[in-house]
């Protein structure tokens, strides 16, 4: 069988379950009720506004960068 005769099956088959499970005896469409929209208000002039800069960043020496220094050494083992 060809591929897309496969997707063709595969397509009908959906559909009519899809069609089917719509007509089936004690299913009930409920209509959705959406909320009303009411307008945002609009402030004329907000003004300037400040945002939390939250903490400094550190300042970092050389020393403390040296100290942080890992070195990392990998050994490997031949023949046993």
């Amino acid at each position: 069988m060809k591929l897309h005769t496969i997707y063709f099956i595969c397509i009908v088959f959906t559909s009519l379950a899809l069609i089917t499970l719509c007509f089936l005896p004690g299913i009930q469409l409920v209509p959705t009720h959406l909320p009303s929209l009411q307008p945002t208000p609009v402030i004329q002039n907000p003004g300037p506004t400040q945002v939390s800069q939250g903490s400094p960043t550190p300042v970092i020496n050389l020393a403390d960068m040296i100290k942080a220094t890992v070195q990392i050494y990998g050994l490997k083992s031949t023949n046993g």
